[in-house]
């Protein structure tokens, strides 16, 4: 009825205390059984011991409901016989010599003998009035156990090894009698002597036995019906937890193996991350370089020519005109130089967290008049080249912004380390602007930056965070994590 299919467990380890190694060897084979069996085990010794303690009571128990029955019966018959008797007592004559005859003849010619081995008649003082035997009669014996009941005015019955000293007569004829004390009352209802007789045991054992055989015996069925009850539900339920412990166990390994997969994957899109920033930045560089070997010349050669093609008769409206054209193609040839530059990566390989953010500050004071202040923590660990670009992508972008956006000329840099990822902050006190909506003043490049720094943060498992309102300024806030995936920054 045990499983043993549930998971095993260790008893504690007991052999640092004093006589643990004696118990880890008496216990050792406790350990390879299940609970449920160990259950098993301890409820067939709870109940054992419980069926042993209740069995022992009740056989007990039934002995001496036997011995009281039986002997009470008896006492009523002995009482008809003896009691008429003992009418000296009551006058205080005490017994005859024809009254102590009476009762001698008593065990030989009526069917008293027959129910009885013997008997003595007590005085309330201890004396022995009457015996069987005549040396017995007159002496005096403490009063105690049974005597002392049965002159309280309850008939007392046992089963005795006839061990007393009173019981040298008797101890001598037979092993062991049943031995009853019974009142004898006066007419005013006082005990005014007490009659002790003695039977043979051998009926009374046999239906004491035969109780205790059925007691025992619905004691011992009591116990196998519940041991099986408690085993059969233990039993069910440890089946049923086991049942439940190796779905949950599946679910477990699956959601392990999907968490593995994710990490995998997640491992595989920042590796991808950091190749595409980095191929993005070639491709940059590429752009950069056509710029400035394509556009750029094209049009410098173009302001060279316009010396050559102006007149000086030409009208007003012809030099209007030219004038017009060479500032349009000097404009184009400066916003060319611009986007090439704010598309050139300066040389950041090998920096660290704090030199490549403060190297974007550095740039964009070069190329603007606006003011920025860094305050920059050292940050543990060297940014990987993915980590590195986008630093200082993000500064650049965030900067370009609040020069281009906000008309703040002035602004702060901040970066720290916190829980693992490193902190860049930038903040000005500009206009500000609705980041809800997103308004249209703002202008598409300013959505599309906001949007190329979020993407920037994402990939690396960062986040990305603006704080702005109308007059309010605007700070932007990224996290990157110092770790990626599965390995750890470079």
């Amino acid at each position: 009825m045990v499983t043993g299919a549930e998971p095993r467990r260790r008893l504690p380890d007991l052999a640092g205390l004093p006589g643990g190694r004696w118990l880890v060897r008496a216990l050792g084979p406790l350990g390879r059984l299940s609970l449920a069996q160990r259950f098993a085990l301890a409820c067939l010794a709870v109940l054992l011991t419980g069926a042993l303690v209740i069995g022992r009571w009740v056989s007990q128990e039934i002995q001496s409901g036997v011995i009281h029955r039986t002997s009470a019966i008896t006492a009523l018959y002995v009482d008809s016989f003896v009691t008429p008797q003992l009418g000296g007592l009551e006058t205080g004559d005490g017994i005859s010599d024809y009254d102590a005859a009476t009762l001698t003849s008593l065990m030989h010619n009526t069917p008293l003998g027959e129910k009885i081995v013997s008997f003595k008649v007590w005085s309330p003082d201890g004396e022995v009035l009457f015996a069987l035997e005549p040396l017995e009669v007159g002496k005096r014996y403490p009063i105690s156990g049974e005597l002392e009941v049965a002159l309280d005015g309850q008939i007392s019955s046992h089963l005795s090894n006839l061990d007393e000293v009173e019981n040298q007569r008797e101890r001598e004829q037979h092993e062991r009698l049943v031995e009853t004390y019974m009142p004898v009352r006066s007419g005013n209802g006082q005990v005014m002597a007490v009659v002790e007789f003695y039977q043979l045991p051998d009926d009374l054992v046999a239906a004491i036995r035969s109780s205790q055989r059925t007691g025992w015996g619905i004691v011992g069925a009591s116990t196998v019906v519940m041991y099986a009850l408690l085993v059969g539900l233990v039993t069910g339920a440890s089946r049923t937890i086991t049942r439940q412990n190796r779905s949950l166990q599946a679910a477990v390994d699956q959601r392990t193996a999907l968490e593995q997969r994710i990490r995998a994957l997640n491992g595989r899109l920042r590796r991808a991350a950091g190749a595409k920033a980095q191929t993005d930045e070639q491709v940059l560089q590429r752009i950069t370089q056509d710029l400035h070997d394509g556009p750029a010349q094209d049009l410098a050669l173009a302001l060279l020519r316009f010396e050559e093609v102006r007149r000086p008769d030409a009208t007003a409206e012809e030099q209007q005109s030219l004038a017009t054209i060479q500032f349009a193609v000097e404009h184009a040839l400066t916003e060319v130089r611009s986007i090439s530059t704010g598309l050139h990566l300066p040389q950041i390989d090998g920096m660290g967290w704090k030199a490549t953010v403060e190297k974007a500050a550095s740039e964009h004071q070069r190329r603007t008049s606006a003011v920025v202040h860094v305050e920059a923590e050292e940050v543990p660990g060297a940014p990987s080249p993915a980590q590195r670009i986008a630093a200082y992508r993000i500064v650049h972008e965030a900067l370009s912004n609040a020069s281009r956006h906000s008309g703040a000329q002035e602004a702060w840099v901040r970066l720290k380390a916190e829980d693992g990822s490193a902190v860049i902050a930038i903040e000005d006190h500009g206009s500000g602007f609705n980041v809800g909506r997103e308004r249209a003043s703002q202008g598409r490049r300013a959505r599309l930056g906001l949007q190329g720094m979020r993407e920037r943060a994402e990939l690396l498992g960062g986040a990305f965070a603006v704080r702005s309102a109308p007059g309010r300024g605007t700070t932007v806030e990224v996290r990157i994590p110092l770790t990626q995936g599965d390995d750890h920054v470079r």
